[in-house]
């Protein structure tokens, strides 16, 4: 356990002196290995494109560890920008007077603009799609008229006046008259008109079809893609190149404090994992480490959704108390079950209901 530990300790040490060489950048990942009897460096970091320039520039080609020189040996670089794309598809309905393709076309666009969600495209328009719907839209009252100029009348009465004409094999009737003196004459002193114009309208209504119109419906389709920005990884790795004559073991520099750190980290490990039964499957809800065999489930109610229960109890636990009660507590009730290594594989597995 000790000697886990203190391997542990330099890994981190290592690490920690490696990240001094390129700072503020965040790594994703560091790795100390031997190839080839040559030990190697690695770290792996994000870096944005804005920090691209700046992270290389401050990139040691060179650097020190406890008296180890450790040398760039190669830089790899993935990631950076990704695109993802759509298929989009809509329809365009619109109504025309004319059912000829030609003129249908005139009216459709052949692109639509795309614009959602970040996703940037165009729709196109499919002809083989368009489809063609006549619209008949019944029937309307059409006036058909006639002006008439009757001239050199005797007198200004409508019974010389004609009641209805004949206009294209339909009836006219008479609907106005407007009357002018065309000649005058003496009589004594007086002016009176002797001769009449009158000018007739006449008018029929008739019953015709509305023009037809054309219901059209079209499809388009196309693709839009949207920009993923993503930071570059970049892969470092530094070749151990040369150790100083008076070299101390990097565990020696570790101070007592990173190793107390160190045994805390692994003393407070986790030996009980809890899960509640919920939409027919096992959902997590906390984790702990317990030194008696005591679990107390109220401090999960806040994520419980049913009263089912599966507790996980890691193997070391289960040594420790093989054969003696775990006492399980939940709103006052206390449900005790015999840790029995012997009737259950590792992890043990308890599935109650409390």
């Amino acid at each position: 356990m000790i000697k886990k530990i203190l391997k542990i300790g330099t890994l981190i040490l290592v690490s920690t002196v490696v990240l001094t060489t390129v700072k503020c950048f965040a790594t994703i990942n560091e790795q100390v290995f031997i190839k080839d009897d040559i030990e190697y460096i690695k770290k792996t970091y994000f870096v944005s494109q804005e920090q691209e320039e700046n992270f290389l520039l401050n990139l040691e080609n060179e650097f020190k560890v406890d008296k180890k020189t450790y040398q760039l040996e190669k830089k790899s670089k993935t990631g950076g920008n990704t695109i993802e794309t759509i298929t989009i598809f809509t329809t365009k309905t619109t109504e025309t007077d004319s059912n000829k393709l030609e003129d249908i076309l005139q009216q459709l666009p052949e692109s639509i603009d795309y614009n959602e969600n970040d996703f940037v495209g165009k729709y196109e328009l499919d002809i083989n799609s368009i489809n063609v719907e006549t619209q008949y839209n019944g029937y309307k009252e059409k006036v058909i008229d006639e002006k008439k100029v009757y001239t050199n009348l005797e007198t200004n009465d409508l019974n010389n006046i004609p009641k209805q004409i004949k206009k294209e094999g339909l009836t006219l009737d008479l609907i106005t008259t407007n009357w002018e003196v065309a000649e005058t004459r003496k009589l004594q002193e007086n002016t009176i008109p002797s001769k009449y114009n009158a000018t007739c309208y006449y008018a029929t209504k008739i019953k015709v079809k509305n023009p037809l119109t054309y219901n059209v419906t079209a499809q388009y389709s196309g693709t839009a893609d949207k920009i993923i920005e993503n930071d570059y990884i970049y892969e470092i790795t530094y070749k151990h190149i040369a150790t100083d004559k008076n070299y101390i073991p990097e565990i020696i520099l570790l101070s007592s404090i990173s190793l107390i750190i160190i045994i805390i980290i692994f003393t407070r490990r986790k030996n009980v994992v809890i899960y509640n039964f919920s939409d027919n499957k096992w959902i997590e809800v906390g984790k702990e480490r317990i030194i008696k065999p005591i679990i107390k489930l109220d401090k999960y109610d806040y994520k419980i959704k049913s009263n089912r229960y599966k507790i996980v109890i890691n193997e070391k636990f289960v040594d420790k108390y093989n054969g003696k009660m775990l006492k399980i507590i939940r709103k006052g009730k206390t449900i005790e079950q015999l840790i029995n290594k012997a009737n259950n594989i590792i992890p043990y597995t308890i599935d109650i209901v409390i």
